[in-house]
C-alpha cells in the first residue's frame, strides 16, 4: 500500500513537471496573480515579452500596472478587477510591434474560494488579417454582384431565393433585391414558367456542376413572361 502511494506520488509530480514544462515552452503568454494583482506564475514567452517590449522585468510579487507605463499598467488593473467581478473575461490587446493577442482571464478557486486570476494571452495576428482579408473580399464580391448591369441571383438546391442583385430585381418588376428573396421561396413555382424546362435544367446542373447558355422562360412579379 505504501508503495502504491509512492508511486501515484511520482506520477503526479511527473504530471505536474511536464505541465510546467509545456506552459513553459508554449508562445503563448500565461501568467497568474493573486488578489492583489501580484504575479504568482509566469512563462518564459510572458518574462521575454515584458523586457522586450518594455524594458521591465517579470518577478515574482511585482505588480504589472506598476511595472507598466501609466496607460497600460491601467488597462491591466481594469482587466483584472473585472475577470474578479465577472469568473471569466476575455479581450484582445495591441502589443507595441503590432500584433494583437487575445487575452482570456479566469478566477483561480481554491477549495471554494478565489485566490487570484490566471491570464491565458494567443497571438491571434494571423487570424485577424485573415478575418480582415475575407471581409474585403466578400465586400468585393457583393460591390460586384449589387453593381452588375446583368441579373444576378441565389438560391438554395431546394429553389429559395439567397439572394438577388438590383439588376434581377428590376427585370422581374420587383421593388427590391430583398423583395425578391421574401417572395420567391420556390422557383420551381414562383419563377419558372415551364416545369419541364426546370427539370432539364436541375438536371444538367446535377450532370455538369455548371450550365452556360441555358435558355427559359421565367414569370415577373405581375406574371408576365421574360
Amino acid at each position: 500500500w505504501t508503495f502504491a502511494i509512492a508511486v501515484r506520488r511520482k506520477m503526479e509530480e511527473r504530471a505536474q513537471a511536464n505541465l510546467a514544462s509545456l506552459i513553459d515552452s508554449s508562445q503563448n503568454f500565461f501568467c497568474s496573480v493573486d488578489l492583489a494583482g501580484r504575479l504568482l506564475t509566469f512563462n518564459r514567452a510572458f518574462r521575454q515579452h515584458l523586457e522586450v517590449s518594455y524594458g521591465v522585468r517579470a518577478a515574482v510579487g511585482a505588480r504589472l500596472d506598476e511595472l507598466l507605463e501609466p496607460e497600460r499598467g491601467a488597462l491591466w488593473f481594469t482587466s483584472l478587477q473585472t475577470a474578479m467581478s465577472k469568473g471569466h473575461f476575455r479581450t484582445e490587446y495591441s502589443l507595441l510591434d503590432g500584433r494583437i493577442l487575445e487575452l482570456n482571464f479566469n478566477q483561480i478557486v481554491t477549495d471554494g474560494e478565489t485566490t487570484g486570476i490566471s491570464i491565458f494571452g494567443e497571438d491571434i495576428t494571423g487570424r485577424k488579417h485573415a478575418q480582415k482579408t475575407l471581409e474585403e473580399t466578400q465586400r468585393k464580391y457583393r460591390d460586384i454582384f449589387d453593381g452588375s448591369l446583368e441579373g444576378l441571383f441565389q438560391t438554395t438546391l431546394g429553389g429559395k431565393a439567397l439572394a438577388a442583385n438590383s439588376a434581377f430585381a428590376n427585370m422581374l418588376g420587383y421593388g427590391s433585391a430583398d423583395e425578391v428573396v421574401s417572395t420567391i421561396t420556390d422557383t420551381a413555382t414562383h419563377l419558372w414558367v415551364d416545369s419541364v424546362a426546370h427539370s432539364k435544367f436541375k438536371q444538367e446542373l446535377a450532370e455538369h456542376s455548371a450550365i452556360r447558355e441555358f435558355e427559359c422562360q421565367f414569370k415577373s412579379k405581375s406574371g408576365t413572361r421574360i
